[in-house]
């Protein structure tokens, strides 16, 4: 992971609104991170909770992944903590999102997936993967 100093992709817009790329749990114009809880974590704050559960609590925020991308989440989470991030640009209200990466909990990059066809979009999440992943 290299340290936020200046977004280089080939999409200048997403460029101009980024003005942070972090790691864990990160809400910003341009990205949006979370931890997301293996299934078989069941306790939290003292409480039991049934298989899965603080999964789909985690994925609350992510309202429209794609099912490729929810089906890695089940494949991979079913031991494994991880984090997943949305990188996604405004115009006005309407959000436009270019893909998704996870790594583990460690930071180390496990996949990623562009959903909007194009170089432009390609070269977000490549250049995402080096502030995200070690």
């Amino acid at each position: 992971m290299k340290k936020f100093e200046k977004f280089e992709s080939e999409h200048k817009t997403f460029n101009r609104q980024t003005d942070i790329i972090t790691t864990g749990n990160v809400l910003a114009d341009t990205l949006l991170g979370w931890y997301i809880r293996p299934v078989n974590e069941t306790k939290c704050n003292g409480y039991d909770f049934t298989p899965g559960d603080l999964q789909k609590a985690d994925l609350k925020f992510f309202y429209h992944v794609p099912e490729v991308v929810r089906q890695y989440i089940n494949y991979k989470g079913k031991q494994q903590k991880m984090i997943l991030y949305e990188l996604r640009h405004w115009n006005g209200k309407r959000k436009t999102v270019h893909g998704y990466i996870i790594t583990d909990d460690k930071h180390e990059f496990l996949n990623c997936f562009v959903i909007q066809h194009g170089h432009k979009s390609s070269s977000i999440i490549e250049e995402a993967i080096k502030y995200l992943a070690n």
